[in-house]
């Protein structure tokens, strides 16, 4: 059966229990659709974040990758560009690189519309000057399929719901 990777957070600055982090742990070993979903939680670090997922997602050989995160903004939504500007927080390494490497931007490369119709929620352009922007901007550019991320509120979300959207993504991607 194919592999897909979910992953989330572990805890940082103010959030001990990291709800994206619970999502995926949830989530891990579910079927969704053809997929067998693999929930595995990274670091909150510039450096070791995307790499974990990026060496994750060959090790499965996954047919695709979503990131979830949690959002000091709230909400559910997922995110379609990347930045290569970060703010000014530093990761749990005490690191802010302020550029990341490569492009200025990068678009997700999993269909960022048909899993926010899915999930019942809203798309952005924005996806914050953290780490989960960091995941976005340098997973997309590495993994090697297709690729999004997406913002849970701090409450977390529901994991049937979740599952039951990632089964929804195009047969194609398996």
């Amino acid at each position: 059966m194919p592999a897909a990777l979910v992953t989330g957070f572990g805890p940082f600055l103010e959030v001990i229990d990291n709800p994206s982090a619970a999502l995926v742990r949830q989530l891990d070993g579910l079927r969704a659709g053809p997929w067998t979903l693999h929930g595995r939680v990274l670091d909150v670090s510039y450096a070791r974040g995307p790499e974990q997922a990026v060496r994750e997602a060959a090790r499965l050989e996954a047919a695709w990758v979503v990131g979830f995160g949690v959002s000091r903004r709230g909400g559910l939504r997922v995110e379609r560009t990347g930045q290569a500007h970060v703010g000014d927080s530093a990761d749990v390494d005490g690191q802010c690189p302020a550029v990341l490497h490569g492009p200025s931007s990068v678009r997700a490369t999993l269909d960022a519309t048909a899993l926010a119709g899915a999930l019942g929620c809203g798309i952005s352009d924005d996806a914050g000057a953290y780490v989960c922007n960091a995941w976005l901007h340098q997973v997309t550019q590495r993994v090697g399929v297709p690729a999004v991320f997406v913002h849970i509120p701090p409450e977390g979300v529901d994991a049937e719901r979740v599952r039951a959207a990632l089964a929804l993504l195009p047969l194609s991607l398996g």
